[in-house]
């Protein structure tokens, strides 16, 4: 336990080292927000031997960093797409089960989901289904298949707090401009 704690502690305060001297150096801290089925993973890619430039330090995230999780006065990028397109994007990566680059096994919900809507195309005809239970099946299987259920605002929190952060904000890309050759 302590081992671990002193790791941590070292780590932050090695972190803290490298930003204080790329402060020192007049270097901007640039933010990632990587956006699920919006091209990060490619926008990482691309970036990955270009981290540190004459001007910036650039900080590539995982899914699970949000606006709020970033330092305020740095600054953040990301990139958005179609929501129809990232929509069957979404559903078509869960549905492989992230294969064939990645492997995350479907939870029991996705399961459900997937055996009960084969197609991007019926679940978005069963949400808006005249039968109860149709209707209730595809709103449920909207809340569990990863990448489907997320709106853009769980990376936002919310307008009022994005608002706020405006100034924040270097860079907005539009997924539509990647390359083709990406399965995003």
């Amino acid at each position: 336990m302590k081992k671990v704690r002193f790791r941590k502690i070292v780590s932050r305060i090695k972190r803290n080292a490298k930003r204080l001297i790329h402060k020192i150096q007049g270097k901007q801290y640039v933010h990632l927000l990587h956006i699920g089925k919006t091209g990060g993973t490619a926008v990482k890619y691309a970036l990955k031997n270009h981290l540190i430039t004459d001007k910036y330090v650039i900080k590539l995230h995982r899914h699970k960093v949000r606006l709020r999780d970033l330092p305020k006065n740095d600054l953040v990028f990301f990139f958005l797409r179609d929501p129809v397109s990232r929509f069957i994007s979404g559903f078509y990566s869960r549905q492989r089960q992230g294969l064939p680059k990645y492997f995350f096994p479907w939870s029991p919900e996705e399961n459900a989901a997937f055996d009960y809507f084969d197609t991007p195309n019926k679940l978005a005809i069963a949400l808006s289904s005249e039968h109860k239970q149709e209707k209730a099946r595809a709103e449920k299987a909207m809340r569990s298949i990863f990448h489907v259920k997320d709106s853009y605002w769980k990376w936002f929190d919310n307008e009022q707090y994005y608002h706020s952060r405006l100034c924040d904000i270097f860079f907005i890309g539009f997924q539509e401009n990647l390359s083709e050759d990406f399965d995003l």
